[in-house]
């Protein structure tokens, strides 16, 4: 919802609010996602998920026989304002057709998403 209304907003106002988000609410945002990544105890067979806090990057690799994805994840700098990126890494064994598709619908998803707040007991 705060997507939405920050891209409706006049160019003075939306310039004011992506400044402060990515000075000061970002950080913590960002922060709390890489932090929920690396506490994850969810393990897969297939697939290796590592995170970059620096980066702010999610690096999820997966491999079974002959086939081999590599896939990059990374939060803008004035998260949740701005649309999370998905960028192809190393890949084998998938076709170039079957690779675009599954990017279009990752970047989609990835894009209308519903962030969600982690609550901590």
């Amino acid at each position: 919802m705060v997507r939405l209304w920050w891209t409706s907003q006049e160019k003075r106002v939306s310039h004011t609010v992506d400044k402060f988000t990515g000075r000061y609410v970002s950080p913590v945002l960002s922060a709390q996602e890489i932090s929920s990544v690396h506490a994850s105890t969810q393990t897969f067979d297939s697939m290796t998920v590592k995170a970059r806090s620096a980066a702010r990057e999610v690096i999820a690799t997966y491999s079974v026989d002959d086939i081999f994805i590599e896939l990059v994840i990374q939060l803008p700098q004035n998260y949740p304002l701005g649309s999370i990126t998905v960028e192809s890494g190393r890949r084998v064994g998938v076709a170039v057709q079957q690779w675009r598709n599954w990017m279009l619908q990752l970047s989609t998803y990835l894009t209308h998403q519903v962030t969600h707040t982690h609550t901590h007991t």
